[in-house]
């Protein structure tokens, strides 16, 4: 049960360090083969916790995606169909976006669709010319 399972752990800090300390290693294996199968210059991992768990070191570039609070708030609502609170409990158990930003390589603000757009083909334009 996925929803009881957020409730206890972003409500709890220590027992949402355990589990992901259990969780994220098993991730973070299945992407590692996962991105040896591909045929592709570059892979993309999507994580909203690299900087809180301590692993920035596995990326060679990190893309940092950012939105005004309250936006990310109303999307995340939607999506999930979380609470305000509930959601505001989650993105408290994270470093803010200007902390991430110091050891991010690109910053994406996904406010605006056609801009983000537009940002994301210039990363992904320099991203080929740097594995090339």
């Amino acid at each position: 049960n996925r929803d009881y399972v957020a409730k206890k752990v972003f409500a709890d800090k220590g027992l949402l360090k355990t589990l992901n300390g259990i969780v994220h290693p098993a991730v973070r294996e299945h992407f590692l083969d996962w991105s040896k199968r591909q045929k592709t210059q570059y892979v993309v991992q999507e994580a909203a916790i690299i900087f809180e768990n301590g692993n920035r070191e596995f990326y060679d570039k990190i893309i940092l995606v950012t939105a005004p609070i309250p936006t990310r708030i109303s999307r995340v609502m939607h999506r999930d169909g979380s609470t305000e609170a509930q959601v505001e409990q989650r993105i408290n158990n994270q470093l803010p976006d200007s902390e991430k930003a110091m050891y991010s390589d690109f910053i994406i603000a996904n406010i605006e669709l056609e801009k983000t757009q537009l940002e994301v083909m210039r990363i992904h334009q320099e991203l080929l010319k740097l594995g090339g």
